[in-house]
């Protein structure tokens, strides 16, 4: 009878995960190119962080991603096939793999290829280009507005190729900077968070928290309320087996009234690291937004500070 209850929680575990699991994971290889390393691990992290702040979309860890490379004794230089790269993609447990090429232009500027291959069928699913024409000091600018094209339509079955340019300033009188402070103040309800009262989702939140230790304990709040959900099915299923005629009833509902208890407890910790997260984001955001405008006239110049 033990065994059975056992394979019953496994059954329900499994079955739990499967359904909380739906993110699409997505292997980031190392850029390719004739580029010095620091200009790569820049375009890397950039391309990492406008994934993981995509609804639906998991970065696999980069030390995941080296040990099945070297295991396989291969590099991410060296797969220049899709179906390689593909192959490699399912041995990490990847729905994509994220591919990255760079090449320079000229003295200090650079040509940035990068394409999205889906594991299962090894085909090209997203693809986009783009260079930058002021070097190197505006490729993080160039590199975000490549991820946030390349992302902006899921509609599209046509891969795209396109040359990225800065936008061009208009010659203004005036110029307006904001201080690094805001206004704006997170409240909390069970797991949803609101910004000014209006209902904000997971990734804005993460965006929202970026950089600061908020984000810590958000995410270690999710996960636990992620396990207490699962506990508190596998515990129903288990006690719903009860009820079946062969098998004696209070075991059973012990063990099923055990792990409900621990999803139970688990959720009551994810609520407030949750709290803890939200008070913490706004105790940095308490000053007030500060502006400074320069401008000219034809009287001389002038500074504006409004609070």
């Amino acid at each position: 009878m033990l065994k059975q209850i056992i394979t019953l929680l496994q059954l329900c575990f499994a079955v739990t995960l499967a359904v909380s699991a739906q993110d699409k994971k997505v292997a980031v290889f190392d850029p390719a190119g004739d580029v010095s390393s620091s200009i790569k691990d820049i375009v890397r992290e950039e391309v990492s962080a406008a994934l993981v702040n995509i609804a639906g979309y998991t970065v696999l860890e980069r030390s995941l991603i080296s040990k099945v490379l070297e295991e396989n004794k291969f590099q991410t230089s060296g797969l220049v096939d899709d179906s390689q790269i593909s192959e490699m993609g399912m041995r990490m447990g990847a729905n994509y793999v994220f591919v990255i090429s760079i090449s320079s232009l000229g003295v200090s500027n650079y040509y940035i290829s990068c394409k999205m291959i889906e594991v299962t069928t090894a085909r090209i699913d997203k693809q986009k280009t783009a260079r930058t024409i002021l070097g190197s000091n505006e490729i993080v600018d160039v590199v975000r507005r490549l991820m946030k094209d390349m992302f902006s339509s899921e509609t599209s079955g046509v891969t795209q190729s396109t040359s990225i340019l800065p936008k061009t300033q208009p010659m203004v009188s005036k110029k307006t900077e904001y201080s690094e402070v805001s206004t704006d103040v997170l409240t909390t309800n069970g797991k949803r968070i609101f910004l000014n009262k209006k209902l904000v989702w997971k990734n804005e939140v993460r965006r929202l928290m970026t950089n600061t230790e908020g984000l810590h304990f958000y995410e270690k709040g999710l996960s636990q309320r992620r396990w207490g959900n699962i506990l508190i099915w596998t515990g129903v299923c288990t006690a719903l087996y009860a009820f079946s005629p062969e098998e004696p009833i209070i075991p059973v509902v012990g063990v099923g009234t055990g792990v409900i208890a621990g999803g139970i407890v688990l959720k009551v910790y994810s609520k407030k690291n949750i709290r803890k997260s939200v008070s913490l984001y706004n105790s940095r955001n308490q000053s007030s937004q500060v502006i400074y405008q320069f401008g000219t006239t034809p009287h001389g110049m002038g500074m504006v500070i409004n609070f």
